[in-house]
């Protein structure tokens, strides 16, 4: 049982999955650097003025988690524990698919290549966690392979170079305010609010203008990631994590056959191989392939996966205290 000053602050206790399976249910969070209650207030502004509100988009949660209790269950680490491992282990964590696809999209030979973990890229640069993580390069240097972000910095091609700055950020002094909304408005109407979020917090001068929507809150971009952030920000009072077996998408999942096992081992591991129209094999996260997609569609797409890649993937790793 966390102390007390841990506990985080329920404002909307969760009421529970949806009635039928035609919601879909969207975490929003603030990142550390932006949290507070201006910022919160001008989210929740924006959620209620839409005509959609209260018929069709309804806040069914909202916590305040503090830095101590995040750090302490290392929420942020088993969030992003599938890129964690690629920032860990770097190029010995390309898997063979990954490997042809770097030669394909760079032109270099992938034994060759100079290809740095995001915390080895910290050690060699010399450079602090948020330092790597803002060099700005051009488009043409950066690439996708199989969900994992590579950039070129320094004659280095650098993965996940955003991991060890999320990292940092959490700091036992930072809190983080988490809201859950449930849609029946579709991801495209709810893509919409979360511009015109964004826009507003900008032109309102709370965050820096530069500052990319990514930078400034997360939101569940597939019904795979409401699971995933189901798992780290959904608590009840006693600061406890709220059951998985209670998210809208694990019950329809539950009610398609699926058990909640199966979810979780998805999840944890979720680098797939597929096949293409043209027959030809590759890889990419779920997260990624069922972008926006309802309970049913993500389902159907899963199905089609030929294979899913197991990666040992860390639990969490050592950074400074914060």
């Amino acid at each position: 049982m966390p102390q007390e000053e841990e506990r985080p602050t329920i404002l909307v206790p969760y009421e529970g999955p949806a009635d039928g399976h035609e919601a879909e249910d969207i975490f929003i969070y603030l990142r550390p650097e932006t949290n507070g209650v201006e910022v919160e207030s001008r989210l929740l502004r924006v959620m209620k003025q839409c005509p959609a509100y209260r018929n069709g988009l309804d806040l069914v949660y909202m916590a305040n988690l503090p830095g101590e209790y995040m750090l302490n269950r290392h929420v942020v680490e088993q969030h992003y524990r599938h890129k964690l491992y690629f920032a860990v282990h770097g190029k010995q964590a390309f898997t063979p698919w990954m490997r042809t696809s770097f030669e394909s999209q760079t032109g270099e030979s992938f034994d060759a290549a100079h290809i740095l973990g995001a915390f080895e890229a910290l050690r060699e640069f010399q450079v602090e966690p948020e330092g790597l993580f803002a060099r700005w390069v051009d488009e043409s240097l950066i690439r996708v392979i199989a969900g994992q972000t590579v950039k070129y910095l320094e004659d280095a091609w650098v993965v996940a170079s955003d991991i060890p700055a999320l990292l940092h950020k959490n700091s036992r002094g930072t809190d983080i305010a988490v809201m859950l909304f449930r849609s029946r408005v579709g991801y495209s109407y709810f893509e919409e609010l979360v511009q015109e979020m964004y826009e507003q917090i900008i032109d309102a001068g709370l965050v820096n203008p530069r500052l990319p929507l990514g930078r400034i809150f997360h939101y569940s971009r597939s019904p795979f990631e409401q699971l995933l952030d189901g798992m780290g920000y959904l608590v009840d009072s006693d600061g406890s994590p709220h059951p998985v077996e209670d998210l809208s998408f694990v019950r329809y999942c539950r009610d398609s056959g699926l058990g909640v096992e199966s979810l979780l081992g998805i999840v944890r591991n979720p680098l797939f191989g597929w096949v293409n129209q043209q027959g030809i094999y590759f890889e990419d996260d779920v997260f990624r392939m069922t972008e926006h997609a309802t309970y049913r569609s993500a389902l159907e797409k899963l199905d089609t996966a030929v294979t899913q890649i197991l990666l040992r993937a860390p639990a969490s790793v050592d950074v400074p205290e914060r």
